[in-house]
Formats: C-alpha cells, structure tokens, sequence
C-alpha cells in the first residue's frame, strides 16, 4: 500500500513536520495503516509522489532529472534525480514551500483573499486586469525568483479545481524568465495527471516496494 501525505515524511513514514496541519506531526503513517489494510504500508510526502507519477506515467517520463512545482491550495516542491525521487537525510530536500524565506506558503491564500476563488483569479488574468497583472508580477507566486537554481526540468502539476487550473498562465512566466537565468533552454510542462498524480505516485512507491522484495538479490 502506497500512502502520500502532506508535510515531510521521515524514512520510517512518520510525519515529522506539517506547517499546513501542526496536529498532523508524529503522525506514524505505516504504524495507523498496517493492521486495518492487513498489507505493507510504505508513506511518502505528496509532493514527492506526484513527481514520480510524472515520471512514471506523465510528461516527466522522458526526464532523468525533474524539479516539480506541486500548486492547489497550497505551494510545494519536489525533485528527482537521476529519475528517483530525492529526499535527503531528513526528508525535507526541495521542501521550499514550507521556508519562510520562500512566501510560497502564504502566497495562494493572498491571491485568493483578493479575488476571491481560483475561478475569478484566472479569468481575471485572461482578462489582462491590469490590478491583477501588476499583483501577479510582484507577488511572491512568481516561481521565478526561486526556481532559477534549480534548472533542469520544471514541472507544474496541482489540483484541477484550484489555482493549477490556469497552469498556462503561470508556466509562461517561468518559461521566458529561465529563458534568461539559465545556460541551456530548460522546459517547463504542465502536469497532464492533475488530481491523480498524488494516488498515482502512492501506486508507484508500493509497486517499487514489490519489485524490490521480488527481484533484488542480497
């Protein structure tokens, strides 16, 4: 069984830090899951599974090193290397959203405060509103002051029903912008899998956990 869940997960799939749900921390993934489901339970951040979803089955899947851009409700971010998700010592690498220095965790909520629902917000872009152009320069949801050391494979995946759902809108921004920060052209796709990529990358992790106890010697 293959399980994402919001904040960072530690390697045994224990929530060690949740900025979105504080009462999430320590919340032991595999320990809560194990008996119920009568299976093996292996946990993961959501971020870090939609990335290997997109790899796996999305347009990552030609893509050996990927930084992802997971955007809904909230803003997090995931990387692969080498086409194998990468979490660090202690599960937090690519974890930026959660940085105070970042302003991505706050920044959807500031839009939608202003303008009310994703729905709004995105037709007021296409409208070129020039309040909502001058905000959408200078808000702290322009990628591009923090993606640019990251450039290899930008992707843009989230929900369909939040603020990803004008995903062309942001990805051009980013795209011309990396454009000029970056030594070699860098492509910036957005996610085809949307609300499944989270699930999908769950079924992936279980479907590694198999292989290896099946096909791995020593």
């Amino acid at each position: 069984m293959g399980v994402g869940t919001t904040g960072i997960v530690d390697a045994s799939g224990q929530v060690a830090i949740s900025g979105r749900f504080p009462d999430w921390v320590g919340a032991d993934l595999v320990a809560a899951l194990i008996e119920p489901f009568d299976a093996p339970v292996h946990a993961g951040n959501d971020a870090r599974l939609a990335a290997l979803a997109e790899h796996w089955r999305g347009v990552a899947a030609e893509a050996r090193n990927v930084v992802y851009v997971h955007a809904g409700r909230r803003i997090a971010a995931a990387l692969l290397i080498d086409g194998r998700p990468y979490a660090g010592e202690h599960g937090a690498a690519g974890e930026i959203g959660v940085l105070a220095s970042s302003r991505w965790d706050a920044a959807p909520g500031r839009l939608l405060e202003r303008w009310g629902d994703a729905k709004a917000l995105f037709s007021a872009v296409r409208g070129r509103s020039w309040r909502l152009l001058r905000h959408w320069r200078s808000s702290p949801t322009n990628w591009c002051r923090v993606s640019p050391p990251w450039c290899w494979s930008p992707v843009t995946g989230g929900r369909r029903r939040g603020p990803v759902a004008g995903h062309n809108l942001l990805t051009e921004p980013l795209r011309r912008r990396l454009s000029d920060l970056c030594l070699f052209p860098v492509p910036v796709p957005a996610s085809t899998l949307g609300d499944e990529a989270v699930a999908l990358g769950g079924v992936r992790l279980a479907l590694d956990a198999v292989e290896r106890a099946l096909f791995e010697v020593g």
